[in-house]
């Protein structure tokens, strides 16, 4: 397997390639080529809402004022979360801020200061979740809000930490309290603050759904060292129900949230393999995909629902002591292969569906190792570079669709 990295820290985000009798886990935390100037329509409000849901003394941040933030813009809109990495992180790399890139025009426009990370976008597109170390927000930006949810956020810088429940203005996220994780839930306007769970634990990230009535989670631990996962759980949303999931692994849930696709152990001719399944949400039947992994290929992390959650687009890497051959494959939501497509890259680094289904935008590491962003239209399977222009020691750690 080709090395990813340019070694930075451990909060970037992990790439997972899955193969025969072997996981390898590698951090990257890329550079590239240096943005664009902020725009010149700002904007400032200060909080308009606070609420401290008791975190333990030793965790009360100090809150700042709040960042300034301009209009995001309209459709065809990435959300980027850009990082300096010029420096090895001990921790967590700075944030040089949010910006947004129109993909019609190449524009690049910071959007949210410095030192702000970018956590997660509203379903209907007109709202994002930022933070800044355990602040948590709500932002408004055509309206110039900003709205403070909570000050305990928890879990692991790079996983989803916080996510909007579909179709209402609930947030669900992790929390600190007296040195544990819970998971909490908070009306986006600050108010009707819950713990969800009772039992407090390491959490290292939340899986969304795409459910009113069904959290997902992880347990585990990030350390120099790789990543300590320590069982995958969920509850309902009023946290009865608790229950450990045996033999699930990096569950991503389609868009209507009727099904997931899983990593699994499976037992072929006596021997345990890794295979992919796809699995009704209940968790009540499964099937498994029908791809037998030939020698020194690897399923990696990258499996995602398009066409609404009709189809699966997976990434399966061959490993050569040169360079990765990546293959990249259809399946329908029954789990029947239907055809290879054509993506010359790997899309395991960082990957985003627009909400249309149509676009697929993603970062790929290519030989160097030097990182570049792509668009894939799901339709002809036409990939297209993107010129973001970041310069050396910058690389992108999030990236999302606004509309």
């Amino acid at each position: 397997m080709q090395q990813k990295a340019t070694g930075t820290g451990y909060n970037a985000p992990i790439l997972v390639c899955i193969g025969l009798f072997a996981i390898v886990l590698v951090t990257a935390c890329s550079s590239s080529e240096k943005a664009s100037a902020p725009s010149s329509q700002e904007a400032t409000k200060e909080p308009t809402s606070t609420l401290e849901p008791t975190p333990s003394p030793t965790m009360t941040p100090t809150l700042q004022p709040s960042p300034t933030i301009t209009p995001l813009g309209g459709s065809g809109t990435l959300l980027l979360e850009i990082l300096d990495t010029s420096e090895t992180c001990v921790d967590a790399c700075p944030s040089l801020g949010i910006f947004s890139f129109d993909v019609g025009s190449s524009k690049l426009t910071q959007v949210v200061d410095e030192g702000y990370r970018l956590e997660a976008v509203s379903p209907d597109g007109d709202k994002i979740l930022i933070s800044q170390s355990e602040r948590l927000m709500v932002s408004t930006p055509n309206r110039s809000e900003i709205i403070d949810v909570a000050n305990n956020l928890s879990g692991e810088t790079g996983f989803t930490r916080a996510y909007w429940l579909p179709g209402i203005d609930t947030i669900v996220f992790i929390g600190q309290e007296q040195g544990q994780d819970f998971i909490y839930s908070v009306r986006e306007d600050g108010s009707d603050l819950k713990k969800i769970t009772q039992k407090g634990s390491d959490i290292l990230r939340l899986y969304n759904t795409h459910s009113n009535s069904i959290i997902m989670w992880e347990e585990g631990l990030v350390s120099n060292a790789g990543i300590f996962n320590q069982g995958t759980w969920r509850a309902k949303i009023d946290g009865s129900g608790l229950e450990e999931l045996e033999n699930l692994s990096s569950p991503v849930f389609s868009p209507k949230g009727d099904r997931l696709v899983t990593f699994r152990l499976a037992e072929i001719e006596g021997v345990y393999q890794p295979a992919l399944y796809i699995v009704d949400a209940e968790l009540s039947g499964e099937v498994k995909l029908t791809h037998p992994l030939e020698d020194k290929q690897f399923w990696c992390d990258a499996w995602l629902w398009i066409d609404g959650g009709q189809r699966l687009l997976v990434q399966i890497v061959t490993g050569d002591p040169v360079l990765d051959e990546y293959h990249h494959y259809l399946y329908s939501a029954s789990g029947d292969l239907e055809e290879e497509v054509s993506i010359p890259h790997d899309i395991s680094y960082l990957s985003s569906v627009s909400p249309d289904g149509l676009q697929l935008a993603f970062t790929s590491v290519d030989p160097g190792p030097v990182y570049h962003s792509y668009i894939v239209d799901l339709v002809t399977y036409e990939v297209t570079s993107l010129d973001i222009g970041l310069s050396e020691g910058q690389s992108i750690s999030n990236m999302m669709w606004l509309q």
